[in-house]
């Protein structure tokens, strides 16, 4: 039994947009926002090329959700992943202009 080949995202791609993100933010009140950054190796990707999902959409995400999820998908993948270290936030002060 042989594990798919997964390979690096090609740069510039959506799966590199999807995977690839380093920077993470949190609202913390209405004028400060907390940055951290993200750590992690790159991830590599295995393609799904045939997916199925095999459940009721609407039931499980409610009937907002049915017409949209049960579209065909843009990109279908999976991602090796890997530990994930995040540093301390540093807080951004957003000036509330009047």
């Amino acid at each position: 039994n042989r594990s798919p080949e997964r390979n690096l995202p090609e740069p510039g791609s959506l799966t590199e947009h999807i995977i690839d993100h380093y920077w993470a933010y949190k609202k913390v009140d209405e004028r400060t926002t907390g940055e951290f950054e993200v750590i992690h190796r790159p991830w590599k990707v295995h393609h799904c090329p045939d997916p199925h999902i095999h459940l009721n959409i609407a039931r499980v995400y409610g009937p907002e959700w049915a017409a949209a999820l049960n579209q065909n998908p843009v990109s279908v993948f999976y991602a090796d992943g890997s530990l994930v270290g995040v540093t301390k936030p540093q807080m951004i002060t957003n000036p509330i202009k009047q």
